[in-house]
C-alpha cells in the first residue's frame, strides 16, 4: 500500500516537473517567431519593432514568475479586449486603432508560451455596457487565438453620441473580468483563475473605483442634485430606463477579485495614468503596462510581425477555430449574465 502511494506521488512529483520544464524550455529557448525581428525585416521602422519586442519580453518574464504577484508561473491567459472607440474619433483613425489593437494580441498570443494542455487562452470583448465571450474563444491554443483575433478583433465600434454625459462614459474592463472568469470556471481546460494571466487591450478610458461618481456632466453636477443619493437623475431623457447610462451596478473590483495576476496594454488615447492604475504584475524594468505608440508607422510594423509570425509558426499547423460558426455565447451586463446563441 505505502509503495503504491509512493508510485503516485512520483508520478505526480514527475507530471508537475515535466510542466514546469516545457514552460520553462518554450520561454527560454529559440522560439518559431525570433527571426521575425531580426534587422533584414524590419524595413524602417526600428523604433517600432524594438517597442514591440520589449512588449513581448516583458510579458514573457511576467508569464514564467509571479511578476511580484506570488502566485508562481501563469496557467492560462485571458486576453480582455476593448472593442469601443472614443467618442468624435475620424474615420482613418477608426480604421487604424483596430488593427492596432488586433495585432498586438496576436503578436503577444504568438510570443507567450500559450498552449490548450497548459497555458490555455481565453478571450472577452467588452464595451461601455457590457462584456462578452463565446464557447470557441475558451481553451485556446496560440495559433488558434491567432485566427480568432483576426477574425474578431476588428469589429470595434464608433462612439456617435453627441450628448456630453455619453462622451466621458468609461468602457467596462472590470466586467471583463467577471465574464471571463466564469468562462473560464465554465470551460474543460481551467477549474481556477488564480494563476491565470489577464492582460487588457485598451484604447481609450476604462472605469475605475473612484470614477464612479465622477464621469458626470457639468452642466448636471451643477443642477445641485446629490449624486449618492440620487443616481436617477435625467431618467426622463431615456425611452427605455435601461438605456440610462447613469443606472448601472456600482464598481465590483471584479479584475482584483477574480485575477491576482493582471497586465494592460494601452495605444491611441489610453492615458498612462490610467493604465498605471490596473496593472498587479510587475517586474525589476517594467511597471505591469505598455503604452503602444499609435501611428501609420506602428500600423506597418505590426502587421508584418503578425503576418511573419503567424507563417513562421502557424502554417504547417491545422487550426479547429472556424469564422462565423454558430455557437453558444455567454454576455455580462449590470451584474446579470445570460446566454444566448450567435
Amino acid at each position: 500500500m505505502v509503495g503504491r502511494w509512493a508510485q503516485s506521488m512520483d508520478a505526480k512529483v514527475l507530471l508537475i516537473g515535466i510542466f514546469l520544464l516545457s514552460v520553462a524550455h518554450l520561454a527560454s529557448s529559440s522560439d518559431c517567431w525570433e527571426s521575425c525581428f531580426i534587422d533584414e525585416e524590419r524595413s524602417l521602422d526600428h523604433a517600432e519593432y524594438e517597442q514591440i519586442m520589449g512588449l513581448v519580453q516583458s510579458f514573457k518574464k511576467a508569464m514564467i514568475t509571479d511578476a511580484n504577484t506570488g502566485t508562481g508561473t501563469s496557467n492560462g491567459t485571458a486576453l480582455l479586449f476593448d472593442t469601443t472607440l472614443p467618442t468624435g474619433t475620424d474615420r482613418m483613425d477608426a480604421e487604424i486603432i483596430p488593427s492596432i489593437q488586433k495585432r498586438i494580441g496576436q503578436i503577444l498570443t504568438l510570443s507567450l508560451p500559450m498552449l490548450s494542455n497548459f497555458n490555455p487562452g481565453f478571450l472577452v470583448k467588452y464595451d461601455r455596457d457590457s462584456a462578452w465571450t463565446c464557447d470557441d474563444w475558451k481553451c485556446l491554443g496560440r495559433c488558434e487565438m491567432f485566427d480568432v483575433l483576426e477574425n474578431e478583433g476588428s469589429s470595434s465600434l464608433v462612439s456617435t453620441e453627441s450628448n456630453e454625459a455619453f462622451a466621458t462614459a468609461s468602457d467596462n474592463l472590470d466586467g471583463s473580468c467577471e465574464m471571463a472568469s466564469q468562462a473560464a470556471l465554465s470551460s474543460t481546460c481551467a477549474g481556477s483563475t488564480h494563476n491565470i494571466f489577464a492582460v487588457a487591450i485598451v484604447n481609450s478610458n476604462f472605469k475605475k473605483a473612484e470614477s464612479d461618481y465622477t464621469q458626470l456632466d457639468d452642466t448636471l453636477l451643477s443642477s445641485g442634485l446629490d449624486i449618492l443619493n440620487e443616481m436617477d437623475f435625467g431618467s426622463h431623457l431615456f425611452d427605455d430606463e435601461s438605456d440610462n447610462p447613469f443606472l448601472t451596478e456600482e464598481f465590483n473590483f471584479y479584475c482584483d477579485k477574480h485575477f491576482p495576476k493582471k497586465a494592460v496594454i494601452g495605444t491611441y488615447s489610453a492615458a498612462e495614468r490610467d493604465l498605471a492604475e490596473f496593472p498587479s504584475a510587475s517586474t525589476l524594468n517594467w511597471p505591469g503596462y505598455t503604452q503602444i505608440t499609435y501611428s501609420s508607422g506602428m500600423k506597418r510594423a505590426t502587421d508584418r510581425i503578425a503576418s511573419c509570425m503567424s507563417t513562421k509558426c502557424c502554417s504547417n499547423r491545422q487550426t479547429t477555430y472556424q469564422p462565423n460558426a454558430s455557437g453558444s455565447c455567454s454576455r455580462f451586463t449590470k451584474g446579470q449574465s445570460h446566454s444566448y446563441f450567435r
